[in-house]
This record gives C-alpha cells, sequence and structure tokens, in this order.
C-alpha cells in the first residue's frame, strides 16, 4: 500500500510538474509516507522516487476526513481504461539459392498497413534451407528494430516452420545453430508466430529474393538491397582494450563510502572524513547533500566541461557570464569543487564572449593634465 501511495504521489508530480515547481504541495494519506520516503535504506523504487521528489516542497499531513478520500476512491474505481491494442507486424520471408549465388527477400507490413520491401544478397556460399533461416533473422530483427513486440512471420518453408516450432528435429549442426539464433530473436518479443503459407501467397517475398540472387543490374523501381559477406551464426570476436578509471576528486570520497579506505595523507584523510557526510552512494554514482535542494550528482571534469559546454553555447545557451554559469549548472542538479573557477575560464575562453562584449572606453593609462593652456586659449 506504501508503494502505491508513492506511485500515486510520483504519477501526480511529473503530471503537474510546474504546478509543484511553483507552489508547496501538501498530500493528504493514511500512509506513513514521509517515513518510508526519507529512509535510503528501502526498496530500490522507494530511493528513486524519494529522489525525485526531493526537489519539490511537498508536506505530508493525515487524512483528517473520509469525503475528499472517497471521491479519489470513486474516480480511481471507476476510471475508464482503454484496453490496448497491441500492434501486429506481418512479416513475409523467402530465400532463393542459385548455382552462382543466393538471396533472401523480406517483406514487412506495420499495423498501419505501411510496407517495407527488403532484399539480401549474400556472398558467401548458402543453401536454401539457409537462405530461409537468413531471412527469417533479418525480418526479425528489422521488424524489431522498428519498434515491434508481436510478430506474425510468414514463409513458405515447411522445413524451417516446423523446425521453429519443434515439430521437427534438426540433425544438422548448422540448421541447430540457426534455430538456436532464430530462438533467442523471438524471446525479446511478447509474442511471436510463424506460419507456412504457399507459394502463390508469398510471390513478393519470393521475388524480392530472386532479384537478390540474380545479376540484374537495372531495375525499374527502388528497392533496397543489403550485401552481406558471413552468417548470422558466424561467431565474432571483438577486442576489447583496457580503459583506466579516471582519477578525480570523486576517488577517495567514494573509496570511503565504499569500503572506508583512506589516503595515507592524514590531513587528506582528515578531510574526507569531515566532508563525507555530504555525500552519498546510490546506484553506483556520487552524489552530494544539499540543504535547500535535491541531490547534485556529482561529476568530474570530463563531464564538467561538457556541461559548461552546453549550457553557456549550446542550443539554448546565450553566452551568460561566469557567476550565471555556475548558478545555472547547479540548479540543473549537478556539483563539482570548482565550479565557479571552471565558468570563469570557460566564458575568458569563449570567442563570441570576446568579440561581441561591451566595447571598454577608459583609456588605457592615466590623463596627463596640460599645464600650460595658453596656446589653445581663445576669445569668443
Amino acid at each position: 500500500m506504501i508503494e502505491k501511495a508513492a506511485l500515486a504521489v510520483i504519477v501526480a508530480a511529473r503530471k503537474l510538474k510546474p504546478y509543484f515547481d511553483a507552489h508547496p504541495v501538501t498530500v493528504l494519506t493514511d500512509q506513513p509516507l514521509e517515513k518510508a520516503l526519507e529512509k535510503f535504506d528501502s526498496s530500490g523504487r522507494l530511493i528513486k522516487w524519494a529522489v525525485e521528489l526531493s526537489g519539490y516542497g511537498i508536506q505530508y499531513k493525515p487524512r483528517p476526513s473520509i469525503k475528499g478520500q472517497a471521491l479519489a476512491d470513486f474516480l480511481a474505481e471507476c476510471t475508464y481504461r482503454e484496453e490496448s491494442n497491441p500492434g501486429l507486424w506481418q512479416v513475409y520471408t523467402d530465400g532463393s539459392a542459385t548455382a552462382n549465388s543466393s538471396g533472401a527477400g523480406i517483406l514487412i507490413i506495420s499495423p498501419n498497413g505501411d510496407e517495407f520491401e527488403y532484399a539480401l544478397k549474400f556472398t558467401f556460399p548458402a543453401s536454401n534451407n539457409e537462405s530461409e533461416y537468413e531471412a527469417v533473422i533479418t525480418g526479425v530483427e528489422l521488424a524489431r528494430a522498428a519498434g515491434a513486440e508481436h510478430i506474425v512471420l510468414r514463409t513458405d518453408s515447411l522445413l524451417v516452420t516446423n523446425q521453429v516450432r519443434g515439430e521437427y528435429e534438426t540433425r544438422d549442426d548448422g540448421m541447430a545453430r540457426y534455430l538456436e539464433r532464430v530462438k533467442a530473436d523471438t524471446s525479446k518479443l511478447k509474442s511471436f508466430q510463424i506460419e507456412c503459407i504457399p507459394r502463390s501467397e508469398n510471390n513478393r517475398a519470393d521475388a524480392l529474393s530472386k532479384l537478390a540472387s540474380s545479376s540484374i543490374r537495372n531495375v525499374s523501381r527502388t528497392v533496397l538491397v543489403d550485401i552481406r559477406t558471413a552468417k548470422s551464426i558466424t561467431e565474432t570476436v571483438s577486442m576489447v582494450g583496457d580503459i583506466e578509471a579516471e582519477t578525480t576528486w570523486m576517488t577517495p570520497i567514494t573509496k570511503y563510502l565504499l569500503t572506508k579506505q583512506l589516503p595515507e595523507d592524514r590531513s587528506l584523510s582528515a578531510k574526507i572524513k569531515r566532508i563525507a557526510a555530504r555525500y552519498l552512494m546510490f546506484e553506483g554514482e556520487l552524489y552530494r547533500r544539499s540543504v535547500v535542494r535535491p541531490l547534485l550528482k556529482c561529476v568530474g571534469p570530463t563531464d564538467a566541461e561538457l556541461i559548461l559546454t552546453e549550457i553557456h553555447e549550446g542550443i539554448c545557451g546565450h553566452h551568460m557570464g561566469a557567476r550565471a554559469l555556475a548558478h545555472k549548472a547547479l540548479r540543473a542538479g549537478y556539483f563539482w569543487p570548482t565550479m565557479l573557477h571552471d565558468s570563469r575560464a570557460k566564458t575568458k575562453k569563449c570567442k563570441n564572449c570576446q568579440m561581441h562584449a561591451p566595447v571598454i572606453h577608459a583609456p588605457s593609462r592615466d590623463l596627463q593634465p596640460v599645464l600650460n593652456p595658453l596656446p589653445f586659449a581663445q576669445w569668443g
């Protein structure tokens, strides 16, 4: 019940964000929300909501009367919920293999009726069944990339259909690896069906597969043809290099909060112990506590430079001064110790700020008084 009440508050804060930012908000509830949201050792969901709600001036009070709550319960129970109609994507695939080359054709139809034609040309030797599996794998990937969650795949290959359904056994190692790849891709969908249809109903995908596997160059219509140089079941090994973590001002504080590890310098150790109470770790990130502001995310020099650049000369930047730049970065929810110093350095290095700054008319040195003005004196 506490999580449901907290969810109601967080949804209201997201929907009515301008009102929550401009006015103090009082929440009337019979649940101990205030105590639950103040504990950082609660469940992960409540911690996320507590961090988000800490930016608003919300005051929690016990519910004085049942009249207002009765209206809220009535609205919650009688709210019309529109049943979501899952969008069903239709994918037609067909593979083709000849003596010279092989290919596959894919036709994707969205729930709105939009059609997408796609052709694959394989430079590696592939049998007809392998071409069918390549078409199925690529069709599912393309539909998922377009946002499909419910897919009905139609193909004219009886072998592929029955193997995916589990009605046929896969004795060949290559077919077994293809089947594992198809099951791994379709497991990420909410629903998946595969149907075997006659070749006459799959003529468009069949034409695309023959187009990709043939050597025709002049075609009157535009069809996207992709050339595949390796099979989908071919394992690729990527080289991963060791990346050393950047040592910043947050490193000793993070080590102390996580492992109680202190540096060898006594003065620095005493300083870390003194300032560690102002920080906390949340989901692997360091945050700074604030009295009147929400939790501020601590960033390093690299991220700080990007933040100042975006605020100062980004899309909505108007080349503000150093103090305004530092305060705006602070209001955006970021913190690092040298905010004002870095803001001054940023404004001094900005070319546009130097070119369009107000012109200084004061002389560069002191004026020398004229002791003998007689040559310049005149009548009238």
